[in-house]
């Protein structure tokens, strides 16, 4: 990539004012903006370039530029690949661009469609509005990545996905520069790529179309975006296993075993053959119960993924870093992805020489969205935008005591008791090549609406490294996504105000006998919003959302009323045809019974069965006002419906008394502690002699006390909670007499609001 000329520098004034996601290596500008005609021509110097341009052409028209793709060397938009044999740190050609804007024309170039199509994404974020004339600054951009490895993962074998879903994640990875999809396309759910002499001998399976696969890739790839497949073998292989194609494979082991490489072989090569332009294949090799077949296994899969001139991926699931069979440098070296740091931890694979894939699960992962939510479940394992801004490609992370990297046992690491290792040395660093994030047991309602927010900073961290300030960064993150998610999500469904805290991850909840759920476009120059609803048939103990169909009704105001709960689905068309990836909404009408008090307590809780005097759980109110990380109502008492780490939290709630009888009330924790009390005597306060609870086990395993009650009568409820990871679930119940069984406490708990 040439330098900026003195020439041009001469005219520099200031940086290109649009914000941008992310940042690029050199933005300036001459102070004077071209105003672009009615009619923007897009011209593509090499043939190529093309199916780009015509991308180009889509999105600019789009947003309200109007654009065509020509054959003139007039056009107002010129692309152009400029042969360049340098390669990044990955092997692969570079991606570094060069975008010049000028009173005549914007040039466009690199040396790699993927840079051409970071230059453009580039161009779209520097479009600014003056009334309805769209127009962008004169200057120049000289950019390129950090990292050459940026990546998401998404799970399309827990949950099915349509390829209308997956089209909205490549347009995601386009506007930030994000250059690898990766589709885990099998696992003991669904075996999802269609491969005939497996697929047809299932049942209850859902498959992609082949042709409609074939053309996501070559969708990705006019996006500069590579999708990479993944076959999970030989764990989590249960439906490839139930086919029969490997006639009596019983176990990940015989699934390994070297009898069946010639059948394997056969399937591996197919998958290859539809994502042909990707450069690397991912064996998956985690979570396998193939014991010593395994790296043995991996060394078949690698040899042959490297005769089809394709570079393996592994989970770090193989053991024993270094591997000799597994090579670490050369031709042959595959790449490991490291997430857990259970099987390797990160220093010892770095220090055997692997290259490695940040794949830490603390911040990168984004789990179980719109899943099911019931009593021993919460609403998913993710962390906040604003979390992953602390994070970057050479910070290994871990949330769950016992692994390596949360105990902080890393080489070099200053601070041994905040979960983190940053990579030490600076050769180390080099064999970092990037960072991905994960998704897994995703419903596809979900899919879009977790990344929006979250693939910006991680895009911002490995493409520029910068270390802005998170509350700078999401500004940013929030004036890019305003000017161009239409281009990912046309319609937007507004509800109006949402309650703050952890319900808000899991639906809409609103008060009042309805709600109006208002349709707009996010896109200039019309189109027709079609949605569809369904009706919500859970409840606060089970929550359980139910897809509605394709969107098919329309109303002149784009407006629906909505009472009790439901879903919503949305989409926006013009001459018949579906713009984008559709919206997903969920509602609920729940009033708020319970009030949360959160606190920061530390990051480690004590094994289970090491004492019950209660000293585990803080003495919250012994702390002070700054341990407090924030305040909130939920309309169930369940304890964090999100992930954070370890956290303290106070519930307060109102138990009115079902019946005038002797009741048990019960409580049981998972990953975590509680104790209840009941202001008995209701002189609002809670003495010793009125913790009904003393504290619970981790265990599951539940705590009662009986307790004798009027009928009617309001009683003030505490509980004190010390929430862990995976699963941070208090349920408490009460136990009627005459009752087949406990019910859960919240229908009983007055309401709030």
């Amino acid at each position: 990539m040439a330098p900026l000329t003195p020439l041009l520098l001469a005219f520099v004034c200031c940086a290109l004012p649009a914000q941008q996601i992310p940042s690029p290596r050199e933005s300036r500008d001459t102070g004077a903006s071209l105003v672009f005609a009615d009619a923007v021509t897009i011209h593509p110097e090499n043939v190529d370039l093309r199916p780009h341009a015509e991308v180009l052409a889509e999105e600019l028209t789009l947003l309200g530029v109007a654009a065509s793709v020509v054959n003139r060397d007039d056009a107002t938009i010129r692309l152009r690949l400029e042969p360049d044999a340098s390669k990044d740190s990955a092997g692969l050609p570079t991606e570094s661009y060069r975008l010049e804007i000028t009173r005549d024309a914007i040039v466009a170039s690199a040396a790699s469609v993927p840079g051409i199509s970071w230059a453009t994404s580039t161009l779209l974020q520097c479009i600014t509005f003056d009334g309805d004339r769209p127009r962008i600054l004169h200057g120049i951009v000289a950019d390129v990545p950090h990292a050459p490895y940026r990546s998401m993962s998404i799970d399309v074998a827990r949950s099915p996905h349509s390829i209308d879903a997956l089209r909205g994640v490549v347009r995601i990875a386009r506007l930030y520069k994000i250059r690898f999809v990766q589709l885990h396309l099998t696992d003991d759910q669904l075996f999802t790529f269609p491969f005939a002499p497996v697929t047809d001998k299932l049942e209850n399976n859902k498959v992609f179309d082949r042709t409609e696969l074939e053309a996501l890739v070559d969708y990705a790839d006019a996006r500069g975006v590579t999708l990479i497949p993944e076959i999970d073998l030989p764990g989590h292989s249960s439906r490839l296993r139930q086919s029969g194609y490997l006639d009596d494979a019983k176990t990940d082991a015989d699934v390994a075993n070297e009898t069946h490489w010639p059948a394997l072989r056969t399937m591996l090569d197919d998958v290859m053959d539809v994502f042909t332009s990707s450069p690397y294949f991912h064996i998956g090799g985690d979570e396998s119960g193939a014991g010593r077949q395994l790296v043995p296994f991996l060394e078949r899969v690698n040899r042959h993924v490297r005769s089809r001139g394709k570079r393996l991926i592994v989970w770090e699931g193989f053991h024993g870093a270094p591997t000799e069979q597994l090579p670490a440098t050369g031709d042959d070296r595959i790449l490991v992805a490291a997430w857990e740091s259970s099987y390797n931890a990160p220093w010892d694979l770095l220090a055997a020489g692997y290259e490695l894939v940040n794949a830490s699960w603390r911040p990168l992962y984004i789990v179980g969205g719109d899943s099911r939510i019931h009593p021993g479940s919460t609403a998913g394992r993710s962390w906040t935008p604003e979390a992953l801004c602390d994070w970057n490609k050479d910070r290994f992370m871990h949330w769950e005591p016992g692994r390596p990297v949360f105990e902080d046992r890393g080489p070099d690491d200053p601070n041994r008791d905040d979960g983190i290792w940053n990579v030490p040395k600076p050769e180390w660093r080099a064999r970092v090549l990037g960072g991905q994030v994960s998704v897994w047991e995703q419903r596809e309602s979900s899919l879009l609406r977790d990344l929006r927010f979250r693939i910006p900073v991680v895009a911002e961290r490995l493409w520029s490294g910068t270390t802005l300030h998170s509350a700078a960064l999401m500004e940013r993150v929030r004036a890019v996504d305003a000017r161009l998610w239409g281009l990912v999500q046309p319609v937007e469904i507004d509800m109006g105000d949402n309650a703050e805290g952890p319900i808000a991850r899991v639906a809409h909840v609103y008060c009042g006998d309805e709600m109006t759920a208002q349709f707009r476009n996010r896109l200039p120059h019309g189109g027709e919003i079609r949605w569809s609803t369904r009706k919500f048939g859970g409840t606060t103990s089970w929550i359980e959302f139910r897809d509605p169909d394709a969107p098919a009704t329309t109303d002149a105001s784009n407006a629906m009323r909505i009472r009790g709960g439901a879903s919503i689905r949305a989409a926006l068309f013009r001459d018949g045809h579906q713009i984008g990836a559709e919206t997903w909404a969920r509602c609920v009408h729940w009033p708020m019974r319970v009030s949360v008090t959160e606190y920061a307590v530390g990051r480690r809780v004590p094994e289970p069965g090491t004492g019950r005097d209660g000293s585990r759980i803080p003495d919250f109110d012994a702390l002070s006002d700054s341990a407090i990380t924030r305040r909130y109502e939920l309309p169930m008492l369940r304890g964090p419906l999100d992930h954070r780490g370890v956290c303290g939290q106070r519930m307060h709630a109102t138990l009115v008394a079902p019946t005038s009888d002797e009741l048990e009330i019960g409580m049981k924790t998972q990953s975590g502690h509680a104790m209840l009390w009941l202001d008995l005597d209701r002189d609002g306060s809670f003495s010793d002699s009125e913790r009904l609870i003393g504290e619970t086990t981790n265990t599951e395993k539940p705590i009662r006390s009986r307790v004798r009650l009027e009928a009617g009568v309001e009683y003030a409820l505490r509980v004190d909670h010390l929430a862990a990871l995976p699963r941070p679930v208090v349920i408490v119940t009460l136990d009627e007499p005459g009752k087949e069984r406990p019910r859960e406490i919240t229908q009983f708990l007055k309401s709030e609001s």
